[in-house]
């Protein structure tokens, strides 16, 4: 049986994300792509049952602070900070957050459809 994974990507460069447009394994992923932090707080409230994808910079603010934000609004939705370039700091400071995962650019399609896997 199919399922549907719905995506949500926080990032002002969707072109980054193009690898997970072709369907995975279990089914299709529909994807909400989100410029900035700003958008992303306006449509939470709208988008249930996704995975989260947050660059750690965003144009508007640091994705870290919109997590935090966000958190109490995703209700166990598993959510992956993106950077674009690999940081040991920054990912120690995701993981304090309790994200799934940490991931630099370029994104590893495998790591993210096993992610999307485990929550369709």
């Amino acid at each position: 049986m199919k399922t549907t994974t719905r995506m949500v990507i926080v990032d002002p460069n969707p072109g980054d994300y193009l690898s997970l447009g072709t369907p995975h394994a279990g089914g299709d992923v529909q994807f909400h792509l989100l410029p900035c932090g700003q958008d992303a707080l306006r449509m939470a409230e709208h988008i249930t049952g996704a995975m989260w994808l947050i660059n750690t910079r965003l144009p508007d603010m640091r994705g870290v602070d919109l997590y935090r934000v966000l958190r109490p609004r995703l209700s166990g939705s598993p959510v992956t900070m993106v950077a674009d370039e690999y940081s040991v700091e920054e990912e120690l400071q995701v993981m304090e957050l309790g994200t799934v995962t940490y991931v630099p650019k370029p994104i590893d399609t495998l790591a993210i459809t096993e992610i999307a896997d485990a929550v369709a």
